[in-house]
């Protein structure tokens, strides 16, 4: 049998169908190309539906050497993000009105290299979001104004004619470097950043708009609405979408629910606000702090204190490549909240049904607990439904127990049918029903577990929790497992039930049709050290997931299980602190990455492959009965510094 990886939190099997069948939706484009449309629900990337998960990364802000860009924009990628937002700083470019001629410091091999930036973000995979200003605030001295700038007679930020005489040089370079790299010559491109509507402002607006289709950017154009200085609401103004003449804006949030550096109640405003705003576009939240939450671009703030503190404020706490903490700090390390977003990117990537889902309902009426909120999202085309769950109070910490009813394809459920399901504290739980998977269709009814996919799929959740699962299969099926896990099998539907205990736990389930579907059941704490890589393609977008990424393999031989029109090749890889790249030659899965010392590094692969370098060196396997292999590898040594002693003070 092939290998189809499908976790949902590493890849799924829909993907496999998605791919032969795209998505016959009514989409907004912005007449001048299709490669990049979008609806109500989500942004379509060449006719596939994505969810736009982006780091935001600000060149400038790691300077001196620009081949560290690889190392972060790599570990971005791996820790689940699909996407990088970048600003473009105008003070860096033109630190006066003539630099180079009028035309910007742009110099190759610098930290001003914002092409060399693009090209590596392109290596890694990552789409991009382009935040050119002129203004961008990001605690910037000027909001990235050149000091310059400040002596332009008129206001800044209107329709000032000297302002935009001021302006037009840089935007023009800018805008014709990223015009060249777009998807069809890329990604959206933000004007302006926290930007009110007025009279004169919106004049200024469209000049900018202007500007930059007359320099050949012909994808969709985003913004983020300034509406007053309360950041604690959302920030889009309902008809706003008629103010422009070039009617195609993504419109964007700003919202900072959480205040300075506090955990506060979840607001309930976001999706009226955006249905009153812009119906017909995806929602999206460019600059929100969340803790856990993840954005279209922007940053969230953690830790920064809200008394002003000389500067831009923030220095004594910000210690991060962009203006705020998004799990990367300045040492290039990649801090333990990245495990919880490759968890739910891996997830994001793979469950096309949830991309197209709409809000039925939310409230504390789903659960047998009023101490529970739930939001249900049913993908209206085929019934997959989505159970957002977490505390109604969500500061609260306590340990609450409840049950769940759900509504399936044989009807209204229960769930679970034994035992509870459990929050700790500020848990939240994505459950799911009818989820198909694997290009053998197979259905979950219902799971009380976070999953990963496959026909092999990854469920997980904190340890000692209960877990149960319900598949729909035309007859009984042969489960084969541990001790520690019981199945049923009644009217169609198997039941299995499982505690996460420490580690890893496999469970077989063979069908009548020979099929088979094996269960991985993992804690949250062995989750977080699981990885999905992508196998890269060939051409233009060969490192973006499933537009150039695990395609059929040439030199694999095809069974009667694939799917009809091809299957997504997929590796599984447990351990490693980071997992740059994979690559399948003939026999051999060649990963590169890091390690945080002495580390037992397990993958699964398709069928063919039995060896494995990693970091370029051949590594001696071990193949367990799972088909599972593994090897120990050792981390670099640390560096050992040398004694300081007998130091001087130059001048005394």
């Amino acid at each position: 049998m092939l290998l189809r990886l499908h976790a949902i939190f590493l890849f799924a099997a829909s993907a496999c169908s998605a791919l032969q069948h795209p998505d016959l939706t009514k989409r907004n484009s912005t007449g001048l190309t299709d490669a990049v449309t979008w609806d109500s629900h989500s942004l379509f990337i060449h006719s596939q539906r994505i969810f736009i998960l982006s780091a935001e990364v600000h060149p400038w802000r790691l300077p001196g050497n620009p081949d560290l860009w690889a190392d972060v924009l790599q570990k971005i990628k791996s820790n689940g993000f699909n996407t990088v937002s970048f600003y473009v700083n105008w003070a860096v470019h033109y630190p006066t009105p003539t630099t180079n001629g009028g035309q910007g410091d742009f110099q190759e091999g610098t930290y001003r290299d914002i092409q060399r930036f693009i090209d590596e973000a392109k290596k890694a995979g990552l789409w991009m979001i382009a935040r050119p200003g002129p203004y961008i605030n990001g605690e910037t001295t000027g909001g990235g104004f050149p000091g310059w700038v400040g002596n332009i007679a008129g206001n800044l930020r209107t329709n000032n004619p000297n302002y935009q005489e001021a302006w037009t040089p840089y935007m023009t370079s800018i805008s014709q470097l990223i015009a060249k790299n777009q998807i069809t010559t890329g990604g959206p491109i933000q004007a302006e950043n926290e930007f009110s509507a007025s009279a004169n402002n919106n004049i200024y607006m469209q000049a900018i708009i202007d500007l930059y289709r007359a320099n050949g950017i012909v994808q969709l154009l985003t913004m983020i609405n300034m509406v007053d200085k309360q950041e604690i609401s959302l920030l889009i103004v309902p008809g706003l979408m008629s103010t422009y003449t070039d009617n195609v804006f993504v419109l964007s949030g700003d919202s900072y629910p959480q205040g300075a550096n506090n955990w506060a109640q979840v607001q309930a405003i976001y999706y009226s606000a955006h249905a009153a705003s812009a119906p017909s576009n995806p929602l999206c939240l460019a600059e929100y702090f969340f803790i856990g939450l993840v954005k279209f671009g922007g940053g969230f703030l953690l830790g920064w204190g809200a008394v002003p503190r000389g500067g831009t404020g923030y220095e004594k706490y910000s210690v991060n490549l962009t203006n705020a903490d998004y799990g990367i700090n300045e040492n290039r390390v990649a801090t333990s909240k990245m495990n919880e977003m490759r968890l739910q990117g891996l997830f994001l990537r793979v469950s096309r049904d949830l991309l197209g889902a709409t809000l039925i309902a939310n409230g504390t009426n789903y659960t047998s607990s009023r101490l529970i909120h739930t939001a249900e999202l049913r993908n209206l085309d085929n019934g997959a439904a989505f159970y957002i769950i977490r505390q109604n109070a969500s500061t609260s910490t306590a340990l609450t127990t409840t049950r769940l009813t759900v509504d399936t394809s044989i009807g209204q459920i229960v769930v679970p049918k034994s035992g509870d399901i459990t929050f700790n504290g500020r848990e939240s739980k994505i459950l799911v029903t009818d989820y198909v998977f694997g290009c053998t269709a197979t259905r979950i009814l219902y799971s009380t577990a976070d999953l990963g996919k496959t026909d092999y799929i990854v469920f997980y959740g904190p340890p000692g929790q209960i877990g149960e699962t319900a598949f729909r299969f035309t007859s009984v099926p042969v489960v084969s497992t541990s001790s520690s896990v019981s199945s049923g099998f009644t009217n169609g539907t198997l039941i299995i039930s499982y505690s996460l205990l420490s580690g890893s736990q496999f469970i077989t389930i063979q069908s009548t049709n020979q099929s088979t579907v094996v269960v991985i059941v993992l804690d949250k704490i062995t989750a977080n050290t699981w990885h999905a890589p992508v196998i890269a393609g060939e051409g233009d977008f060969g490192q973006f997931f499933s537009i150039g990424t695990n395609q059929r393999l040439a030199t694999l031989r095809v069974s009667s299980l694939d799917c009809e029109l091809g299957v997504l090749f997929s590796v599984i890889v447990a351990g490693p602190y980071v997992v740059r790249t994979a690559e399948i030659n003939n026999d051999t899965l060649a990963l590169t990455g890091d390690l945080n010392g002495t580390t037992t590094i397990e993958f699964l692969a398709p069928p063919n492959v039995d060896s494995l370098t990693w970091n370029g060196v051949p590594a001696a396997l071990i193949k367990n009965q799972h088909g599972m292999f593994s090897t120990s590898q050792h981390g670099r040594s640390g560096i050992a510094l040398p004694a300081l002693s007998n130091w001087k003070v130059l001048g005394r």
